[in-house]
């Protein structure tokens, strides 16, 4: 399908530039969203495992030294602090998502399908 857009757009005389930003890169949006939607997560953790690892602050040295010194309010503290930070990157990745795919139409309610006469 991408591929025949892009014939089209050649046809009308579209630069390779134009489409890349005008055909290329609005259809691989939702895949580019929902790579960075899983990517995120893991990237925290591994942020917190480094810093478990060689750092002298940060939250994960933080978690790290509560869990040492049995600080259980310390610890709960900077794991509620965390979920807050990934609730707030899904969030504002849910809004690039929104802004960005703003011309993709909408699923029909209670997957209805269309009759076409």
């Amino acid at each position: 399908m991408e591929q025949s857009f892009q014939n089209v757009a050649r046809v009308m005389g579209a630069s390779e530039q134009l489409i890349f930003r005008k055909v290329i890169l609005p259809a691989s949006s939702p895949w580019i969203i929902t790579g960075l939607k899983m990517s995120l997560p893991f990237a925290l953790i591994g942020a917190i495992i480094g810093e478990f690892m060689a750092a002298s602050k940060g939250l994960g040295f933080r978690l790290q030294l509560y869990t040492g010194l049995f600080n259980t309010t310390g610890a709960i503290a900077v794991i509620f602090i965390l979920m807050v930070m990934m609730t707030a990157f899904n969030a504002l990745l849910n809004r690039i998502e929104e802004h960005l795919l703003r011309w993709r139409p909408r699923a029909p309610v209670g997957g209805e399908a269309t009759e076409v006469h």
